[in-house]
């Protein structure tokens, strides 16, 4: 099955290929790895640097392996696929992403809240839909 999201795919081959399998498994991979995460001992410590610093590089990772592995040549898609991942790791990770704004403070609370991240949840849910279903035949076509 190829990466790239087309016309000619199923709607079940499309919802397979939102969510890169490989960037997926890694940032759960390294979520079991770290200890769960505690609002009551939260704050910023080398444990929870080296956990977000390794998100960040599965998500900037991310469109290297689209393009480099899986030679996906869509730019638009491979943005695409990478800001899902965004957006499904900051609503799996919605207690450290508001701690992130509580760490760095002044306008970042604003920034950082579950409020966005599930906002941005329901924004992304909307912009799958024409991903997803396939666009109509123009009745004109079939002859």
């Amino acid at each position: 099955m190829r990466r790239d999201i087309g016309e000619s795919d199923e709607p079940l081959d499309r919802l397979f290929k939102l969510l890169p399998a490989e960037s997926t498994g890694a940032f759960m991979l390294i979520r079991g790895i770290f200890p769960e995460y505690d609002p009551e001992n939260s704050g910023f410590n080398q444990v929870l640097g080296t956990y977000y610093f390794l998100v960040v590089l599965i998500i900037v990772l991310t469109p290297v392996l689209l393009v480099q592995v899986w030679k996906m040549t869509n730019w638009p898609t491979v943005y695409f696929l990478t800001a899902t991942l965004f957006v499904w790791i900051a609503n799996i990770e919605i207690a450290r992403f508001v701690d992130i704004g509580q760490f760095i403070g002044g306008w970042a609370p604003y920034i950082f809240n579950s409020h966005l991240a599930k906002g941005l949840l329901v924004i992304w849910a909307i912009m799958l839909i024409p991903m997803v279903i396939p666009p109509k035949k123009d009745i004109s076509d079939v002859k």
